[in-house]
Formats: structure tokens, sequence, C-alpha cells
């Protein structure tokens, strides 16, 4: 066996060590911020990765820094070297810290970086070592990065809706203020000593105010389970029973308690817009069909019922009714996406809510005067018939489409809302209550008509 360049003549030959830097778990383009010192022990030349050393003195620094540092240490590849030792470069050797604020490579206001180097992997664990050997007592003043488990209660990490704007209020759960979101705290809470939690155990460490702003950011942001548990410094468990319970307690509220009823044109006479006036005094509802595009299902009969050959997807169709004044009223179920809006119309229930007099604006769609009660007229826009509209039916069609428009608003204002984006194969059964509540949050907002805001009250 050759000698190395380094080795001195006459010198006791030993077993060949050599140390070597571990290579990146992925590969080339070593970044990490820790550098990984393995013992490597090889008979063959060949496999060596540094100069064969034949006695202590021989040792290079860099070596005999890493192996007094080990010394209470037996040396084997599960030994880890922190780069932060490493200040001139990983090709350099690497050097101890001393314990004080006034050490340049000890700053003041720790960074990652800094918090780190204290810790050196041995065996898989984690074990704090003194640069001289043994093990020590970290400083007072060194404020480590905590490891704790994701359920731990800390008030400093919760995402509060305490300390937000009106801004991150209105952009994290649709509602347009704080005060807004307080009255719909206040409706919970008064139902606060009898609510049955979806997965039969109390949530305890969080407040019945952030409870509610995080099925809310579910409904609005469609945020993953894994990111409120750390904006809200829980489990994700928790944060599955707290969504399923209050997306339905909230659906039970705001919706079966505040939109069970039709308003009747007396009362929406109160707030009509002028655009209604004379010609659709008597307007009732105005109604309209929406898609929410769903996860096509693995049956394929049931994959063949939900498609839209209309909209090219996988959909569910809901029928929304609006009054004059841009509120929504009306919300049915859902229905498959290769459903008709007449057969809607007829199936959905909204019949039952007509008198006789009341005025019902549509689109197209909508072949309903043959189905509706007696003493309710339909109004939707005229069909072509010989190749030109005449004067007076582009004068109705476009005063119609004026009226029409609040309903085509409204819609957009409930696909706002991201979990209807595309709803998942395991959300399906929950659709109608994920609709209907985003149906009645669209209604806490500002109105969609600024001629008739002073009219309408939240109470």
């Amino acid at each position: 066996m050759r000698r190395s360049r380094n080795q001195k003549q006459g010198s006791i030959k030993a077993q060949p060590t050599a140390w070597r830097p571990a290579t990146h778990p992925l590969g080339k383009g070593d970044k990490c911020s820790t550098m990984t010192a393995d013992l490597v022990y090889s008979s063959k030349q060949s496999r060596m990765t540094g100069p064969r050393i034949s006695s202590t003195n021989d040792i290079p620094e860099r070596e005999r820094t890493t192996a007094n540092k080990r010394a209470d240490r037996e040396q084997d590849k599960n030994l880890r070297v922190c780069g932060c030792h490493f200040l001139n470069g990983k090709e350099n050797s690497p050097c101890h810290f001393e314990w004080s604020k006034t050490t340049p490579s000890h700053p003041t206001q720790p960074t990652k970086q800094s918090l780190d180097h204290t810790y050196c992997t041995v065996g898989g664990q984690d074990t704090a070592v003194d640069p001289n050997g043994g093990a020590m007592e970290e400083p007072e003043d060194v404020v480590h990065q905590e490891s704790c488990p994701v359920n731990r209660k800390d008030e400093g990490a919760i995402y509060s809706p305490a300390r937000l704007s009106d801004e991150v209020i209105r952009m994290e759960t649709g509602l347009p203020d704080k005060a807004m979101f307080s009255r719909v705290v206040g409706l919970v809470q008064r139902l606060e000593g009898s609510i049955v939690y979806a997965a039969g155990w109390r949530v305890e460490g969080m407040t019945m105010e952030s409870q509610v702003f995080m099925a809310l950011m579910k409904v609005r942001q469609n945020c993953t389970h894994l990111h409120l548990t750390q904006l809200f410094s829980c489990s994700t468990a928790t944060v599955a029973n707290v969504v399923n319970t209050f997306i339905h307690l909230l659906h039970r509220l705001l919706f079966n308690t505040m939109m069970a009823a039709v308003p009747s044109c007396q009362k929406n006479r109160e707030s009509m817009p002028a655009s209604f006036l004379p010609s659709a005094s008597n307007c009732r509802i105005v109604i309209d069909c929406t898609d929410i595009e769903v996860a096509a299902p693995k049956e394929m009969d049931k994959a063949k019922m939900v498609y839209s050959a209309y909209r090219w997807m996988h959909s569910f169709k809901v029928l929304i009714g609006v009054t004059p004044n841009g509120v929504i009223t009306y919300c049915s179920s859902l229905f498959p996406g290769s459903v008709s809006d007449t057969a809607i119309t007829m199936q959905s229930g909204l019949l039952e809510h007509l008198e006789a007099g009341d005025m019902v604006l549509a689109d197209k769609g909508f072949l309903i005067s043959d189905i509706v009660p007696d003493g309710v007229s339909v109004n939707i826009p005229p069909f072509l018939n010989n190749g030109k509209f005449t004067e007076s039916e582009v004068r109705a069609t476009r005063e119609m489409a004026r009226n029409r428009i609040h309903v085509e608003r409204a819609n957009a204002r409930i696909k706002d809302f991201r979990i209807l984006q595309m709803i998942p194969s395991h959300l399906r059964s929950s659709a109608n209550v994920l609709v209907q509540l985003c149906c009645a949050l669209v209604n806490l907002q500002n109105p969609l008509i600024k001629e008739i805001s002073s009219t309408l009250s939240v109470n």
C-alpha cells in the first residue's frame, strides 16, 4: 500500500481513517445549514476521502478539532457537526463558540442558525454538547427554537381575530368588518353551553371567537387543516372537530333561521330599486341556476349524472333567488349537473312560496309558465322568431337584463368563497350545507345595490 504525501517517514502505520463531509440527501449542490461529519473506515486506499493518518500529530487541524469535540463520544457515522462552526467556509477547520453575548460569532439576537449550533445529533438524539467535551447546561440568554407539539396552548401564537384589522377580517371571513363578525360570534355564544361537537369531545383550549373564525376561514379561503394548525397552535384533530361543528352550527343559525321564508311583494317594495319601477313593481323574486364544480365520482352512472354538457364539467346545480334589492332569499338543494333548469324549479320547492299576483324574473332556460301557480307571471326575455327583434322586444330585453343582473352578481359573490371552487369527494355529502352557508354569508356583506343601502339593516 502506498504512503500518503503527508505521512512522515518511519511513522507507525495505523488503520486508515479519514474525515469527509457527507453529501446532501437530495444529491448534488449541498446547500444545507449543517455539515455532516462522517468517520469513514476503509482498508482500501481507493475508498479514502482524505490523507492517510499515521499518528495523532499528523491529524490535520480540522480533524483534530472534530476529534476533540467528540472525545466523549464513540466515533461512528451518526456524529454530526453543525455548519455554524464552519465560519470560514466548509473547506476550513471548524471553530468553537464562546458562551458570551459579546462574541461576534454568537449574536445577541439569536437567529435560526445561531440557535441550532448547540445541538448535534448523536445516535439519532439531540444533545447539548460542551465544546470542551461533556454535557452542559444552556445559558439563560439563549432562546432556542421550540419543538413542542402543535396542540400546545400558546396564546402568543394564536391567529386571534381580536388583533386583526377590518381588512384582514374581510379577507379571511368574507364579512365586511369586525362589527359584523362580532354579531355572528354573539349568535354562536348564545348556544355555547349546548353545542355538541362533531367528534364527541369539546374543544377547551380555544375561545369561541377563535373557533368561529377558524370555521369561516375554512369556508372563505379553503385553508388546509395543516395550515390552520400552524395559525391557531392546535392539532389537526382539533381543526377537523371545530370546522365540522361550526360549519353546521352557522348553517343552522344563518340559513335555516334567517332564510326560511321568501319576502312578499309588499316587503320588497320598501327597498325597491328605481329600475324595477313601474314595469316590475310586483316582482317577488329573480331566479337563476349556477354550477358548482365537483370531483368526478368513480361510479360511471353517477359520473354521467353529474356531468354538465353545457359547462363541460362534473358539477352540481343550485337554484338561487334574489329579491329586487339584491338580497339572496332562496337557495335550493343541490341537483346533478345534467338536470335542466325547469326540472330544478319544479322539484326545488320554490313554487310553494309564490302567490297570485307575484312576478318571477328568469332567463330563457326557465320554461315554467305552465307549472307556476295560478296568478303568477313569469317574465323571461323574448325569443327570436322572424330573424330580427322588434323595437319593443329590444327595449324589453334591455330592461329585463338590467334587472336580472343582480342575481348574476350574487352568484359571483357566492363563488368568491374558495371552498366552492371545486368540491372534493370527501366534502360531497356536505355540499348542500356549504353552498347554503355561503349564501347566508353573502347576505351579511355590503349591499349589492348602493342605491338602497340606506334602507337595509341587519337585526
